[in-house]
């Protein structure tokens, strides 16, 4: 089991979508201006940046580390294991850079941060970022053992017709920064997730979405422990869903990752909508006919 070198954290999501524009006010209906979002490719920190394009999917997922010497490690661990990776010019904010990409071929940013300057605190940050794959193993491999990240839960669950399976990678306190799921998907984003500030803004804001007729794929509900986040998903008009979570997260030091494979993904709540079972059946068909990763 690979323990953590050092926190690794979400410093940015881009997604590449068709309708900008439509995203942008599917997400003001959602959350209003509290999600820290950017539509122009702004270097904001923790931002889910939104660029123009054609796939409607997750174009680059950018990790910061909280010190140089984990980054070190994982660039001699991505040269070790024959993982092509380059140095990049970095941007506002990022002192150091490094491009590569995980075994599902989802481009990576590896980033150190500026110290000498501050990140943007506007909005809410993202806490967490599902990857869609039948590879879950692999992944997991990735993550932890070139990454850098500790696998704190596996998950092992029947869900309908569906083998659920998944792995949850963070630190010794967060409980996942990266989750791989093996759900099928025509879109390698499953979710992204926001951190509310508290579980009451959480209620608040999920009775809002469902009254201005927002699609819940998974309604109200938490999270089993060890993990214990209260949140909702709502399907976004691109594909992949929006995670708006609070009140879970955090380990403490008797915690034993290496002991913990669960079979409950939900303590209470998260029922699947309709729409949601439908996509996943469709996404299910198109895997075993051939025509979808």
């Amino acid at each position: 089991m690979n323990v953590a070198e050092c926190e690794v954290s979400i410093a940015h999501v881009t997604v590449e979508v068709s309708k900008p524009d439509r995203l942008r006010s599917w997400l003001a209906v959602l959350a209003g201006d509290e999600l820290r979002v950017t539509f122009d490719g702004s270097p904001r920190g923790g931002a889910l940046r939104v660029v123009a394009g054609t796939k409607d999917d997750l174009k680059r997922l950018g990790l910061a580390f909280g010190d140089e010497r984990g980054l070190d490690a994982a660039v001699r661990r991505l040269h070790e294991g024959g993982v092509a990776w380059q140095e990049i010019e970095p941007q506002q904010g990022i002192c150091r850079a490094i491009q590569t990409e995980d075994p599902a071929g989802t481009p990576l940013e590896l980033l150190l941060r500026d110290r000498d300057w501050p990140a943007d605190r506007r909005g809410w940050p993202l806490g967490h970022v599902a990857l869609a794959s039948s590879r879950v193993a692999e992944l997991e491999r990735f993550y932890a053992d070139t990454i850098g990240l500790r696998c704190n839960e596996r998950l092992a669950a029947r869900v309908g017709p569906l083998s659920l399976n998944g792995s949850f990678l963070g630190g010794a306190r967060r409980h996942h920064t990266v989750a791989i799921l093996n759900v099928p998907s025509f879109h390698r984003l499953h979710h992204v997730c926001f951190g509310a500030p508290d579980v009451g803004t959480v209620t608040e804001h999920w009775f809002l979405a469902r009254a201005a007729g927002i699609h819940m794929s998974l309604d109200l509900g938490r999270h089993a422990l060890p993990d214990g986040t209260t949140s909702f998903y709502a399907a976004s008009p691109c594909g992949f869903d929006i995670e708006i979570g609070a009140g879970g997260n955090l380990l403490d030091e008797s915690y034993v990752p290496d002991a913990s494979t669960g079979n409950l993904a939900s303590a209470w709540g998260h029922a699947s909508s309709v729409r949601s079972r439908l996509r996943v059946a469709a996404a299910l068909l198109a895997q075993r006919l051939g025509i979808a990763a």
